[in-house]
C-alpha cells in the first residue's frame, strides 16, 4: 500500500490527507501513482462518493456504493464524485 506505515493515528492520517486537500485529492494522487486512470463509475470500480457532504472512499456496486464503516460494510445510494478504472 502506498501509505502503509506512514501514520499511526487518526490525527496523522488527517495530516496526510490535508497535504492533498482532503480525501479526493489523496485518492487522485494515490490512484495515479499506481497507474489507475480516472473513468466513469461502474460495478467493482473504486470511487469517492459524497455522503451527506463528506467524501468517502468506496466501491461502486452499480447504482449503490459499498463503504467500510466502524461497524462493518454498508451499501447505500450516494453521488459518486470520482471513479477509476481497474
Amino acid at each position: 500500500m502506498l501509505f502503509r506505515g506512514l501514520y499511526q493515528s487518526e490525527a496523522e492520517a488527517e495530516k496526510i490527507m490535508g497535504t492533498f486537500g482532503g480525501l479526493l485529492g489523496l485518492a487522485r494522487f494515490a490512484m495515479a501513482s499506481v497507474g489507475l486512470a480516472k473513468g466513469d463509475r461502474g460495478p467493482g470500480r473504486p470511487v469517492v462518493a459524497d455522503v451527506r457532504g463528506v467524501h468517502v472512499a468506496g466501491i461502486d456496486l452499480g447504482g449503490m456504493v459499498m463503504l467500510r464503516t466502524q461497524r462493518g460494510l454498508i451499501d447505500l445510494r450516494a453521488p459518486v464524485v470520482s471513479a477509476w478504472v481497474i
